[in-house]
């Protein structure tokens, strides 16, 4: 393999402390040849070739019969060779860049990243290795991503800066003795000052984050989001009035196992609003595994998160219990938004969708509640949905031109498969994967008071622990969450993974998502 060591950043201070800490050494330990990429001619004379152009970096590459590019620079000056070894020999093959830095649980600086030649866009790459990196961050789809699967730091600690700084360098000057140069010894020293001016500095650019807000190919969609999620979801219950046949309330074997019915408690209702009070929050859903007017306390609840200043907050129902005063009670509340899912527009066909349901009854309820809201001069913004499936595409068109006259957005959906619990046409023959993006978008908070990632898991498999044991945030940057995240990333599963044979992805690409309906509708309403 090819280490080519990218020398862009240095200055004398660097190249003094690369010579004092054995890092040329150190290089050497990884077993490749060194290539330096230079494009200064002023980087002191050694006995490694130097090249400025890509093509020649292939062209050397070829004649060293390297199929892999390990790229480091110059600032890494804790980099320790042991760790990057122990991650290329778990990388396995098939990989077009492989990387310890984005979502690694290390320190940045302290491991590698690697490009592999046998890409034709790599191979035919014509900048600097910086640039590519960005060109994959651009186009994740035409390349193949390997992420470091070793956890080998905290979280926290993942979050600390290796690389020459000039905080770094005024405590090594400051008579520091008998510091290892590798992870141990960056984390003893970054121990010792308390952490202090060792911490990631992003740089401000747009584009997806890690958890350090590091840009990425896919990953967390805002720098607050990195942090804390922007689009908190309360499953109130699991109790429904109806049996729709594209819902796991649908499905006779799912409802025997529910047993009986569970509500979310206002206590922990409250207190994941009041941890979301204060943040960047985009988007609060309020809707069920059930039907959430169902849950007796659902208005104070959302009048308890408006007050709070949490929001905007919208209402997921099927439109059947919008009694005169829910409606009355829904109005004074707060609500920024109620979304009705209707699947229908001809009353036969909603009696097949929505078994359980009156479409007379759900239809005079909207209008009255859009009655009521226009003699009141209310802002709330209403709208219906509708899942395509068989018994329904012929409807589409009808009932976007009926329910847009009178509504603020109709929204059209595919139907998924609710990680199996409904059958969906068309899921084998899927196209390359890409990782699920509801791992990196929203919290859910279930009906018992568990968080957990996936808004469709309606078995609860990816649950993690109760609001009372954990906070929103530790469970945001928990090993369990980076642990899965890793897994879509890499497109590698456990056995027991709930996602490995899942295929709702297909129905959650990265450009579209609930949350971005929801920040279009509040633009546009501002």
């Amino acid at each position: 393999m090819i280490i080519l060591i990218d020398i862009t950043k240095a200055n004398n201070q660097i190249l003094s402390l690369a010579e004092k800490t054995d890092w040329w050494e150190r290089i050497s330990q990884l077993g490749g040849d060194c290539v330096i990429w230079d494009q200064s001619d002023d980087f002191p004379e050694k006995d490694i070739p130097v090249v400025s152009q890509w093509e020649e970096l292939v062209e050397l590459a070829i004649s060293k019969q390297s199929k892999d590019l390990i790229f480091i620079e110059i600032d890494q000056i804790f980099l320790d060779p042991e760790i990057c070894k122990q991650g290329l020999g778990s990388a396995g093959d098939g990989w077009d860049y492989f990387t310890q830095w984005e979502f690694s649980r290390l320190p940045v600086g302290i491991g590698l990243r690697s490009f592999s030649l046998e890409n034709q866009k790599i191979r035919d790459w014509g900048g600097s290795p910086t640039q590519l990196l960005d060109f994959i961050n651009q186009h994740p789809n035409d390349f193949s991503l390997r992420y470091d699967t070793n956890r080998h730091v905290s979280f926290r600690e993942s979050l600390l800066d290796s690389r020459y700084s000039s905080r770094l360098g005024a405590v090594l000057d400051n008579g520091e003795k008998g510091i290892e140069f590798g992870l141990q010894g960056f984390l003893g020293l970054a121990h010792a000052h308390g952490g202090k001016g060792f911490d990631f500095e992003p740089e401000e650019k747009v584009g997806r984050f890690d958890e350090r807000k590091m840009i990425v190919p896919f990953g967390f969609e805002s720098p607050q989001c990195a942090v804390f999620p922007t689009y908190i979801m309360f499953d109130l219950t699991n109790i429904c009035n109806a049996r729709c046949v594209h819902c796991p309330q649908g499905v006779p074997e799912f409802r025997q196992k529910i047993g009986k019915g569970v509500f979310l408690s206002d206590d922990r209702f409250k207190k994941a609003i009041d941890e979301c009070a204060g943040r960047k929050i985009d988007f609060v859903r309020i809707t069920a595994d059930g039907e959430p007017l169902i849950h007796k306390e659902v208005i104070p609840l959302i009048r308890y998160a408006s007050e709070k200043g949490v929001g905007p907050v919208g209402l997921t129902t099927n439109g059947s219990l919008l009694t005169e005063e829910r409606i009355d009670g829904l109005l004074e509340s707060g609500l920024f938004m109620i979304d009705i899912s209707l699947d229908a527009i001809r009353p036969e066909t909603y009696k097949t969708v929505r078994r359980g349901l009156n479409y007379e009854k759900v239809n005079k309820n909207i209008h009255n509640l859009i009655e009521k809201r226009d003699q009141l001069g209310g802002s709330l913004q209403i709208m219906v949905s509708f899942v395509k499936q068989p018994a329904n595409l012929d409807e589409v068109g009808e009932f976007e031109a009926y329910w847009g006259k009178y509504i603020d957005k109709v929204l059209i959906r595919e139907m998924i498969s609710n990680v199996g619990l409904n059958e969906v046409e068309g899921q084998d023959s899927a196209p390359k994967r890409w990782p699920c993006p509801h791992w990196f978008r929203r919290a859910v908070i279930n009906y018992d008071g568990r968080l957990k990632a996936c808004p469709i898991d309606w078995d609860n498999r990816s649950a993690y622990k109760s609001l009372d044991e954990v906070s929103i945030y530790d469970t945001w940057h928990s090993d369990y969450y980076w642990q899965h995240r890793i897994e879509h990333l890499n497109n590698q599963f456990s056995a027991d993974s709930i996602c490995g044979p899942c295929g709702d992805w297909q129905g959650t690409p990265w450009d579209l998502g609930y949350e971005k309906v929801i920040k279009n509708m509040s633009e546009t309403e501002g």
